[in-house]
């Protein structure tokens, strides 16, 4: 019998924002930002083989608390697991603590399967087990504030983050000058930046490309909104070809190859189709009127008939081991 898996992120917005914007914090809490990060609770219990490794996989719920226990070899490992990962739109990952060091789980639930395996990267992994570290460049993309010990790899300090799930001051900057005189003006709003520093508020997180270089002196999560990405850091990207595997992150690759974005150049950007505001409760209407804000005239008769613009143009790729 599955657990329904409910979270509660804890700071995953702004309570002082939302007494003046109640609308807008309401609706980024029922998106996935808001949810990219909680502290674990019961989670649906389970058991299956990972046949490359012959490693055999539990998950079991005790006391409120989650367990992942794997057996190799004739040796059992027990982990309790504290924190959970992503949105759950397609999956849900999972951290464990060891003292002030955080690991990734090798295990991932696929919540549309409603199915446990190995997490992506373990596949042939020949002994999956809880050793790789999570960096500040991970849980800085998946938490409020990551708070990761300088020079150290997965090392945190207790908590690892000022806040499970993103919050305002990510895309807003910090509001403390907004908070003493709540006008227009004193908070930072993305729409209105420069085309590079717009754009750098989306890429932080969704511009993964190859690898990420800081430059000397800073570190990733230096990065605030109102910068661009190479005041702080640079991304390295791979040319890909037509047959290449298409990633399921690093999104702003995706939108500068695309056709709309080379014929619209700086007019397009990730707010043209997304408001971060909001969790469309009907995404293939939704998505079909942001398409028609610039399409409608070139439609075909063909176009006219299909009311899912999204279904053709952005398949949607589902999450696997």
């Amino acid at each position: 019998m599955l657990l329904l898996i409910l979270f509660a992120p804890t700071g995953a917005w702004c309570g002082t924002c939302a007494t003046c914007h109640p609308k807008e914090s309401a609706g980024f809490a029922s998106t996935a930002m808001a949810r990219s990060l909680s502290i674990a609770g019961p989670q649906p219990e389970g058991a299956f083989e990972h046949s490359f490794s012959h490693t055999r996989f539990r998950i079991e719920n005790r006391n409120g608390r989650v367990f992942q226990v794997l057996e190799r070899d004739g040796q059992s490992e027990s982990m309790p697991i504290q924190y959970v990962i992503g949105s759950g739109e397609h999956a849900f990952g999972y951290l464990a603590q060891v003292g002030d060091h955080l690991f990734q789980s090798p295990l991932s639930y696929y919540s549309r399967r409603r199915q446990w395996d190995v997490a992506p990267g373990y596949e042939q992994d020949p002994a999956p087990d809880f050793t790789r570290p999570v960096t500040a460049e991970c849980l800085t993309c998946h938490s409020g504030e990551a708070r990761p010990v300088p020079d150290t790899l997965n090392t945190y300090l207790v908590p690892p983050f000022a806040a499970a799930g993103i919050t305002c001051e990510r895309c807003h900057g910090s509001t403390e000058a907004h908070v003493k005189n709540p006008v227009r003006g004193t908070v930072l709003n993305p729409a209105k930046l420069p085309e590079a520093a717009r754009d750098s508020v989306c890429e932080q997180c969704h511009l993964t490309g190859e690898v990420r270089i800081p430059n000397p002196g800073k570190t990733i999560s230096d990065f605030q909104p109102g910068q661009t990405l190479e005041q702080n850091y640079t991304v390295y990207l791979a040319t890909h070809g037509p047959d290449d595997t298409v990633k399921v992150i690093s999104q702003a690759e995706q939108l500068a190859l695309s056709v709309c974005k080379r014929s619209s150049g700086a007019k397009l950007w990730c707010g043209t189709c997304h408001d971060p505001h909001e969790q469309p409760s009907q995404p293939v209407g939704y998505f079909r009127q942001r398409c028609l804000s610039c399409h409608a005239a070139t439609l075909s008769a063909k176009h006219a008939v299909f009311a899912d613009c999204i279904g053709c143009h952005m398949p949607s790729r589902p999450a696997h081991a």
